[in-house]
């Protein structure tokens, strides 16, 4: 929809597909780009005005040049009269902004009480990538006894991009299919990710425990939103995560290594902790 004599930035275009946190995956797509130039890539610049990177032999040159033959002018680096060439007015749909919005649907049906305890088995998921597609595995543990049990894998296609808040919508079909596979059920599911830790209160981990109809509880790697006032120094203590005056979770530390520390955040039926 870019005319010629005129750009766009990355984050024009992410929010055009409903979400500025689609902007990296649009850089990305920019740079594997097959059909350059007949699909126009080299019209997407960065949000200050910079050319930014072109994927050719030629790279930025050939950038340049093409931004050249169709009146865009380059000067420094940067292009000239930005915010009169700066196009804007997408049309169509905003799939990601419908996404937000089935996630905000799951809100009144989500429950943070424990109303399932005790639980006598556990089960963790985590999905891994690779170009064959996804791959959910999940490890069965006994809470009461503190063991582990089995484990069990399967292998799933992958028909969404990863694009930060919108993770449920990338995995959970691998994790439906291993909840699936499962010969006996568990009482509760620990999620690879975030769950009412979340920008919109709806992470991956509470989606799967509203649509999956069981206990849920998110453990992510990394801090999603929210503030750590004191992170946890020794290895088994835990801080509130705040995001807006509210706590959402705890990180804990569960080794004494740089990266030891996750981020755990109610999924559903169960308490906020």
């Amino acid at each position: 929809q870019v005319p010629e004599g005129r750009v766009t930035s990355y984050g024009a275009l992410a929010k055009a597909l409903g979400a500025i946190e689609a902007s990296r995956l649009v850089g990305h797509y920019m740079a594997i780009n097959p059909n350059a130039p007949q699909v126009p890539c080299h019209r997407v610049v960065h949000s200050d005005g910079r050319i930014g990177r072109y994927s050719s032999t030629r790279g930025v040159e050939q950038k340049v040049e093409l931004l050249a033959k169709e009146g865009v002018r380059v000067e420094k680096g940067k292009i000239a009269d930005f915010e009169k060439v700066m196009f804007w007015d997408f049309k169509g749909s905003r799939p990601l902004n419908e996404m937000r919005k089935y996630q905000e649907a799951l809100l009144p049906r989500l429950v943070l009480e424990d109303r399932r305890e005790p639980y006598s088995s556990a089960v963790a998921f985590d999905v891994a990538y690779a170009d064959e597609g996804a791959f959910a595995a999940g490890a069965l543990f006994d809470p009461k006894q503190g063991t582990p049990g089995s484990t069990i894998t399967v292998h799933a296609a992958v028909t969404f991009p990863y694009i930060p808040t919108f993770l449920g919508f990338r995995e959970m079909p691998a994790i439906k299919a291993l909840f699936g596979a499962l010969v006996a059920k568990p009482d509760l599911l620990l999620v690879d990710g975030n769950g009412t830790l979340h920008p919109r209160g709806m992470g991956i981990a509470s989606m799967a425990g509203i649509e999956l109809d069981t206990p849920t509880v998110g453990v992510a790697k990394s801090l999603l939103c929210g503030e750590v006032a004191d992170p946890p120094r020794k290895t088994g203590d835990s801080s509130e995560v705040l995001v807006g005056g509210k706590v959402r979770g705890h990180a804990l530390r569960v080794t004494a290594s740089a990266r030891g520390i996750v981020y755990v955040s109610p999924g559903h039926l169960v308490s906020d902790l």
